[in-house]
């Protein structure tokens, strides 16, 4: 909201501007991706273009200022340096410590994927230099930026906008109690069987992504079985893959119970816009990998 505002304050406030801003933030996020193309390879550069124009309207449209895809594509693009960089953690965390500074502060969800993205961070410099350098390595303490913006900017919100904590999907925990009061044991189990149903509907567009992305690195597995190193990358993308799947899963679970009125739960309000933000990310994943 900050940068659409500062932009539109510059160049003039119109909807065709602040639509305009929110798409370079989106293609600016998503250009990481040519970081993995094999120059000799043009075939590198479609598959990501490809890609790229469908993460790009995959979701909400470029006439929508929503934030479904800007999440997404944020979380994906700290991730991509944090992968380029693998081999060099302290370019990692300072080259994508600004985007997860950005990312946490375009909306309380974005937490989810700066959290996915530290603890692949973390996993390659437990690798890489064991679990008790954690605690000797001062440039890690540039996780903490992330962390302070987030308070700074949720007692910013709490000062100009006093009633912020009252609105109907305020994250405070005198919210979640007054949810999960409306919500009985039968109105739980209703939520859950309806998400399942939705998990495993097989005839969802976003389903038969998913799983045609699934597919993709069986495949890549299958190709690479004689090639240890390459084998051993894409099992850890894949793995992040799934586990990126099952903890969003499981945390959009937790929002329908805990965030949302009963009616809005039941129904599953906006499911398919939700659920695609994470089918964005995750074909983010799988396009590194390839």
């Amino acid at each position: 909201a900050c940068t659409i505002y500062f932009f539109c304050k510059f160049l003039g406030n119109s909807e065709s501007r602040m639509l305009f801003a929110q798409s370079l933030i989106i293609i600016s996020s998503l250009y990481t991706l040519f970081a993995f193309c094999n120059k000799n390879k043009k075939i590198n550069y479609i598959i990501a273009l490809i890609a790229i124009i469908y993460m790009i309207i995959g979701n909400i449209f470029i006439t929508e200022l929503l934030v479904d895809t800007v999440l997404p594509v944020l979380g994906l693009a700290a991730f991509a340096i944090i992968i380029y960089y693998r081999n060099d953690t302290k370019k990692a965390l300072i080259y994508s410590i600004p985007i997860l500074s950005y990312l946490i502060i375009v909306k309380n969800s974005g937490v989810f994927f700066v959290v996915i993205d530290l603890l692949v961070y973390f996993a390659i410099f437990i690798k890489k230099h064991g679990f008790k350098n954690i605690f000797k390595t001062k440039y890690l303490l540039l996780i903490l930026i992330p962390v302070a913006l987030q308070i700074i900017w949720s007692a910013h919100t709490d000062l100009v906008f006093s009633d912020a904590a009252n609105s109907k999907h305020a994250m405070t925990i005198e919210n979640y109690e007054s949810n999960m009061e409306q919500k009985d044991e039968t109105i739980i189990k209703t939520v859950a069987i309806k998400m399942l149903q939705k998990m495993t509907d097989i005839k969802s567009s976003d389903n038969i992504i998913l799983l045609a992305m699934l597919g993709i690195f069986i495949f890549m597995l299958i190709l690479s079985r004689d090639k240890s190193y390459l084998r051993s990358f894409i099992f850890k993308m894949l793995s992040v893959f799934i586990a990126t799947y099952i903890i969003y899963q499981i945390g959009l679970l937790g929002m329908y119970l805990l965030s949302m009125p009963e009616y809005e739960a039941i129904n599953l309000s906006a499911y398919s816009r939700y659920f695609k933000t994470m089918v964005i990310f995750n074909f983010g994943i799988t396009i590194i990998a390839i």
